[in-house]
């Protein structure tokens, strides 16, 4: 099926990738958006899943290895030509997470790759709706760092080691933080229950 003027909607994954106050993003060197600022990513192939096509793209487009840390959003990209016909048409599914490792290497459909503070995307030719989605992640990354360092410290202080209400309380706190960030809200509340209910 032909990318431009397609039968059907192309299925697209991406990610928003951080390395401490800096985001990684890739110009495009093939249409749609050619020579645009944008997040790494590309087409889901035929029995990809979306994890293996997301994993796949990045590498070719970067030279880094990924794992996502979390769901963001679904995006609709619908390029339209002067009669109004769809030239483009992508679902794209994208995620987030972190890179602390290992040195970017611009390939595949990526003309460039590079890490970008975030205080200075706006200086970069972007769709707007890239920026928005930068900014969602951002977000996340902060309040999922900050639950995950909460629900440590809850725990932590609700340990009474050598008992057998400080075991139960250990078990109970493994099982929680082995949720993940996830949910965290929720963890924290039943793990505060749990230190009640066994003191």
């Amino acid at each position: 099926m032909p990318r431009s003027y397609p039968e059907r909607p192309y299925v697209g994954v991406g990610a928003v990738i951080f390395r401490g106050e800096t985001v990684l993003l890739v110009q495009r060197a093939k249409p749609p958006r050619e020579g645009a600022w944008s997040l790494p990513g590309g087409a889901q192939k035929i029995g990809e899943t979306v994890q293996q096509a997301l994993a796949r793209e990045i590498a070719e487009e970067t030279g880094l290895k990924f794992s996502a840390r979390g769901f963001l959003e679904v995006v609709d990209y619908i390029d339209r030509d002067g009669d109004g016909k769809t030239r483009h048409h992508y679902t794209l599914l994208d995620y987030w997470g972190v890179s602390d490792a290992g040195e970017i290497k611009a390939g595949g459909d990526a003309a460039d790759a590079r890490w970008v503070p975030l205080a200075d995307i706006a200086k970069y030719a972007m769709w707007e709706k890239t920026v928005e989605v930068i900014g969602k992640a951002d977000a996340m990354r902060r309040n999922n760092t900050s639950a995950t360092l909460a629900l440590r410290s809850l725990a932590l202080r609700s340990l009474a080691p050598h008992s057998i209400k400080g075991h139960a309380k250990v078990v109970g706190w493994a099982f929680l933080f082995g949720m993940g960030a996830y949910g965290v809200v929720m963890a924290m509340i039943t793990l505060t229950r749990m230190a009640g209910w066994l003191e």
